[in-house]
């Protein structure tokens, strides 16, 4: 891996992180509502933090750690 690309593709710990869960049904109703308030969540902790929550790399990185937290869930 390029040397300038390895901060990307890392993660230290120790950072505040967030797991939903609900009972009942999934409708598109409550689909959206989880998404609008994991996204606001999101860009409201980017601006306390000052860092851009849009940022790809921080995106790509999250999908490689969420791969981990579902196989846990999958045992």
């Amino acid at each position: 891996m390029p040397e300038h690309l390895l901060e990307h593709k890392t993660f230290p710990g120790d950072r505040p992180s967030l797991s939903l869960l609900f009972k009942g049904e999934l409708t598109a109703k409550s689909c959206g509502q989880l998404l609008a308030m994991y996204e606001h969540r999101v860009a409201t902790e980017g601006f306390i933090y000052g860092v851009n929550s849009f940022d790809q790399w921080g995106v790509e990185l999250g999908k490689v750690l969420a791969k981990e937290v579902r196989t846990v869930f999958q045992q």
